[in-house]
């Protein structure tokens, strides 16, 4: 009798551990079957009941940065040497190598006191023989009115519209002259003639520059940046780039 109560007490033991487990295991340990149900029961951990966070954007279009990878073929499309036009002590370089330059921003400055000093001489010799020419004018037409009454030759006053054309036309070529110095002048300014990337400087601030050398001031280059793609072809990109 007390052996069969001993064997009731551990069976009774054994299914109520079987019950426990069965109660209480992971959803790991659910099979298959059991984990066929409705989407998110076992989300997060397996928790039954927890929903799945959905986040909602409104469609909008804008633009997005597309990289292609690839060899390409750097070549400048514009290579400029800036010389110097006139000969004279540079006084200042405002560039750096490797900067980015536009067209008309100033690179250097040449002393330009030679030639505004030609400049103004010119504009005074231009004024004296505007005077001369105003003058001889006048006895142009005293001659003229001489001649009319008889009381002086043709001659005289043929000698004094003469006299008037000469002048006029050396004032003329003042005019021309104030032209040519006022271009020289300009030349002391060196601008950069196109938009690029400056190169190497060649000369240093305080060297005498002359117009006939050969290395230049420096180089601006433009170029153009050619990259193939398998999938889209060829694209071209407008960049500067360093020149030597």
């Amino acid at each position: 009798m007390r052996r069969a109560l001993i064997l009731l007490v551990c069976l009774l033991a054994a299914a109520g551990g079987t019950y426990w487990w069965l109660q209480l295991r992971t959803p790991a340990d659910t099979p298959a079957a059991a984990r066929s149900g409705p989407p998110g029961r076992f989300a997060r951990g397996g928790n039954a009941g927890d929903a799945i966070p959905v986040l909602v954007a409104a469609a909008e279009t804008r633009d997005v940065p597309v990289y292609l990878e690839g060899l390409g073929t750097v070549q400048a499309s514009a290579t400029v040497t800036v010389k110097p036009m006139v000969d004279g002590p540079l006084v200042e370089v405002r560039f750096k190598e490797g900067q980015d330059v536009r067209a008309g921003d100033v690179l250097a400055r040449i002393d330009p006191r030679v030639y505004q000093a030609a400049l103004d001489g010119a504009v005074a010799k231009k004024k004296q023989d505007e005077a001369t020419l105003a003058n001889a004018r006048l006895d142009m037409a005293r001659y003229a009115k001489l001649a009319a009454t008889a009381y002086t030759s043709a001659q005289q006053a043929d000698t004094a519209r003469s006299m008037v054309a000469q002048l006029e036309a050396q004032v003329q070529s003042d005019q021309a002259q104030i032209d040519n110095t006022r271009t020289q002048l300009s030349y002391t300014t060196i601008v950069a003639p196109i938009d690029g990337r400056v190169g190497f400087r060649q000369v240093d601030s305080g060297n005498i520059v002359h117009a006939s050398d050969v290395a230049g001031l420096l180089v601006i280059g433009l170029i153009n940046l050619y990259s193939a793609s398998a999938a889209t072809g060829s694209i071209l990109a407008t960049s500067v780039s360093r020149s030597s």
